[in-house]
């Protein structure tokens, strides 16, 4: 079992929020990129990348979760950006899915 210290949820919920995109990409994209992403920045290590059915905030999506297991710091990421209200979990705080997947793990992976 590897020490990560950042698990990204992506969800990639056919019924519900597939159809939203992000820079041209839906959920299933974003979670493909991730991996790539992750491998090519050569973080399996630090990083893992895993898909959920649903995390709600289907009305934000396609949704990202980066949640750091040293902090239990979790960020939330979707198409819009500022607090909004997500079932289940109430007003959070939303940040924008970047066009530059790097950025956001290299953000929160260090």
């Amino acid at each position: 079992m590897t020490n990560t210290k950042l698990n990204i949820i992506v969800c990639t919920d056919p019924r519900r929020c597939a159809w939203i995109e992000s820079y041209g990409r839906n959920g299933t994209e974003l979670l493909q990129e991730l991996v790539d992403t992750v491998e090519a920045l050569g973080m399996e290590e630090q990083v893992r990348v895993t898909s959920c059915r649903c995390i709600f905030g289907c009305t934000y999506g396609p949704r990202v979760d980066l949640v750091d297991h040293k902090s239990g710091q979790k960020v939330l990421y979707g198409i819009g950006t500022g607090e909004v209200r997500i079932t289940r979990r109430g007003k959070v705080s939303l940040h924008e899915i970047p066009e530059d997947i790097s950025e956001m793990i290299t953000r929160y992976s260090n």
